[in-house]
């Protein structure tokens, strides 16, 4: 149970509240909230990679840089909807939400920094300051308003704003929830205090990464509804009600505010008000909205923008890259990608021998340059992953070279049969006499693999896999879906193999969400086992077998502050991750942002290049670029 205090900004749990029960609040409400659809995961899934062969035509707007009068940096927008005028500004109505450049994280994590050196750090965004007494249950976390910017109309960032955004996160059940006991606005700053033990690292993540997109005079009214319902069943018909409401006009804190927006175009101008403000000498940026990538790269090609990001096929890259206008090709991280994924409620791929099978029968190299444009002169795009243990970047930090060395080796350049082979023996399969694979009942091995259709690369790269694993004597029927589908029966389980995701964050407890945690806690549902059987000690193949709980070690790693702890965890998941193989990682990959530094200023590009999240979000944040050359 929990009480509230009417008209106070306070909130505090009734102490018979748990962890568990906090879990279970936040899980049934963000599946009520996302029941409506999965769009919230085709946005997550970040491939923006359409058919290729796509000729819808862009809006017929100007040339770059606006018009005549005005000097704009004009970019091409991918929006996802054929009317943009749909689009509108609460962020818990995820259907049709957009807030490209408009609000800012708390503060944003310097992924270069940890890229180079391994070391964690943010720079504070939408909040001045954060402090955690100690990372412990009861302990207090302390988040002050920033002093140094306002909101685009002009008003201060208060407390009261990053109070609202914070109650409204945990009526929502989004991840800060799990982490407050108790929370209160001070006048000067938000207090809340600690419900459980934390790890640093995962925690300061959660928090920072909140945008402050929710200002306080807007949401009053939601805000008063959430402080003064006293039952669970009223909150949930408040989170319903809040995420079917649209908001017309945003206010956000970035370095540029959305002035006006039409089908054509969205016009951003530089916010005073922001830190940024007096070394941006531009009138603005010109938006072109675009509902699928084809028109996108149109726009690049005829020259009407200054920038376009996206996965673009390499014939298309090294056209744009001919163009007078664009003579760099910068490019980001990407967080997540693709992985043969399965499902263990299917009697065949529960059992370990057989995925281990299907990862020596897997040419990854092979897959990736079925996806497509992997490097030239123009730039890389994506490599094969070629260790099988779940983290995707800042391995260095949690995993060293020793480490790496005692994994199984399932080879990413080539088919091992003959070690396929050994796997699928014994687990009691033999060839027939077409030398295919069948069990014990003549049973031939066979695999649905779902793929979405939406993506073009990963429909290429599972034709390779189906004809791969058939040349190997399995027999695979590729299934494509469009991508309302395909993510709903993701997200339900409703498959058997599938062109699933892999990574996902920054911190190892992320990470291994993707494999292990079922929906809502992940878009995807592998119906993994809380405990597997793995060898052990960690690195020794032909150690004792033991039986390790995944979930409690998730959850652990959550909480622990320890870092030789935190360590030791991480290393016990990748241990798990290869000897067992829930997924089965194909590539890692980079975004692509076309820029013209011909005629615009720009600072410290290089420095940022394949180091960034994204990159249109932090052309915005960061206020790039500066003026015209």
């Amino acid at each position: 149970m929990v009480y509230y205090q009417s008209g106070a900004m306070r909130f505090t749990r009734s102490t018979g509240s748990n962890r568990n029960e906090k879990r279970a609040k936040a899980i049934s409400r963000r599946r009520f909230v996302q029941a409506t659809g999965v769009a919230g995961a085709v946005g997550i899934a970040g491939c923006s990679d359409f058919d290729e062969n796509g000729e819808a035509g862009a809006p017929d707007q100007g040339g770059n840089g606006g018009g005549d009068d005005e000097d704009l940096f004009g970019i091409s927008g991918w929006v996802g909807t054929a009317d943009p005028m749909n689009l509108q500004f609460n962020p818990y109505n995820i259907e049709t939400f957009h807030g490209l450049g408009i609000f800012e994280d708390f503060a944003a994590f310097e992924t270069r920094r940890f890229i180079d050196d391994g070391v964690e750090s943010w720079m504070p965004r939408a909040i001045g300051d954060w402090t955690i007494d100690e990372p412990v249950e009861g302990a207090t976390v302390t988040v002050t308003p920033p002093t140094d910017r306002t909101w685009h109309d002009g008003d201060a960032i208060t407390s009261e704003d990053i109070y609202t955004k914070l109650r409204l996160d945990m009526a929502f059940g989004n991840a800060i929830d799990q982490y407050i006991d108790s929370i209160e606005d001070t006048g000067d700053a938000v207090e809340f205090t600690l419900s459980q033990d934390v790890n640093p690292s995962v925690f300061t993540h959660e928090l920072t990464a909140i945008n402050l997109d929710t200002k306080r005079d807007i949401y009053a009214e939601w805000l008063e509804q959430v402080e003064d319902a006293t039952t669970e069943d009223e909150i949930n018909e408040i989170v319903g009600d809040l995420a079917g409401w649209n908001l017309e006009e945003p206010v956000g804190t970035s370095p540029y505010a959305l002035e006006e927006r039409s089908q054509q175009e969205f016009i951003y101008r530089p916010h005073d008000g922001h830190p940024l403000a007096d070394e941006i000498d531009i009138d603005g940026l010109q938006v072109l909205p675009h509902a699928d990538q084809g028109a996108s790269w149109q726009s690049a090609l005829s020259e009407r923008v200054d920038m376009m990001a996206g996965g673009t096929p390499q014939e298309t890259a090294e056209e744009i890259l001919e163009t007078d206008t664009f003579d760099k090709m910068f490019q980001n991280i990407f967080l997540i990608h693709l992985a043969v994924t399965f499902n263990y409620d299917h009697e065949v791929w529960r059992d370990p021998p057989v995925r281990r099978a299907i990862a020596y029968a897997l040419d990854r190299d092979a897959a990736t340059q079925a996806g497509g444009y992997v490097e030239g002169e123009w730039g890389r795009l994506r490599e094969p992953q070629q260790d099988l243990h779940g983290i995707n970047i800042g391995v260095e930090a949690f995993l060293d070279d020793e480490f790496i060395g005692t994994l199984t080796d399932y080879g990413y350049d080539e088919q091992r049969t003959d070690e396929a082979a050994a796997e699928l023996e014994s687990a009691g399969y033999e060839r027939d006499s077409n030398d295919m694979w069948v069990d014990s009942s003549g049973e031939p091995l066979s695999m649905d693999f779902k793929v979405i259709s939406s993506f073009s690369e990963f429909v290429r790269a599972g034709q390779s896999i189906e004809e791969q694993l058939t040349d190997f004597g399995i027999d695979v029927e590729v299934i494509t879906q469009e991508s309302t589908t395909f993510f709903d029966d993701l997200w339900d389980g409703d498959y058997d193999v599938g062109t699933g995701y892999w990574g996902g964050g920054m911190t190892p407890y992320v990470m291994y969400q993707k494999p292990f945690y079922d929906a809502p806690r992940d878009f995807q549902t592998t119906n993994h086992p809380d405990t597997v059987d793995v060898p052990m000690p960690v690195g020794e193949t032909s150690g004792d077998v033991e039986s390790i709980d995944v979930i409690d070690r998730l959850d652990e790693l959550s909480t622990a502050g320890d870092d030789e702890r935190v360590q030791e965890i991480t290393r016990e998941l990748a241990w798990v991750y290869n000897q067992t193989v829930p997924q089965i990682p194909i590539w890692s990959r980079y975004g692509q942002a076309f820029i013209n530094t011909s005629d615009w200023e720009w600072l410290d590009l290089e420095a940022y290049d394949q180091k960034m999240e994204t990159a249109h979000e932090e052309l915005f944040l960061r206020g790039w670029p500066r003026g015209r050359l």
